[in-house]
């Protein structure tokens, strides 16, 4: 849980002009996001269901774009929470929606071109294996590495959950 916690203190106070981060969860976890949140001493959000109840009651299909998961991630890094860090759980389900290279456009902009929002957002995903194509590719990838950003979480380092 320690590279979790430091990723909030980064995102809180490590003077990023973009502050997002991702985690990715081991499926021992997956379900119990909000408890996640509580230790980490976050806000929980369930963004899949955020983007749903966004929805008009007449609408029969969900289209997502990168300009609209920009958008829904802009409402939330600039709404007023209770504390100023945002934990999103089921961001893997509408990521997925979004065609391979529109996903890696999402991951470059949620990476350098996402400026001074009031909340810094956390993403979480499933842990699967380092090549998901959900995840950002090579090169950019690793600035998401480098950058401490893209944070890991194993078994063993969720122990007081």
């Amino acid at each position: 849980m320690n590279d979790a916690r430091q990723l909030v203190i980064l995102l809180r106070h490590g003077g990023l002009r973009s502050r997002v981060g991702t985690i990715l969860l081991p499926h021992t976890i997956l379900g119990r996001e909000e408890t996640l949140a509580a230790q980490l001493d976050v806000h929980y959000i369930n963004f899949a269901s955020c983007i749903l109840d966004s929805l008009p009651e007449e609408a029969a299909y969900l289209t997502l774009s990168v300009d609209k998961l920009t958008y829904h991630l802009d409402l939330l890094a600039n709404s007023r929470t209770a504390r100023d860090c945002i934990l999103l759980a089921n961001f893997d389900l509408p990521l997925s929606r979004l065609a391979h290279e529109n996903r890696l456009l999402l991951w470059g902009r949620l990476l350098l071109d996402f400026p001074y929002k009031k909340n810094s957002l956390i993403l979480l995903l499933p842990a699967v294996v380092p090549h998901s194509a959900l995840l950002p590719e090579g090169g950019l990838q690793q600035e998401w590495a480098d950058s401490k950003r893209l944070v890991n979480l194993s078994n063993g380092n969720l122990s007081e959950i």
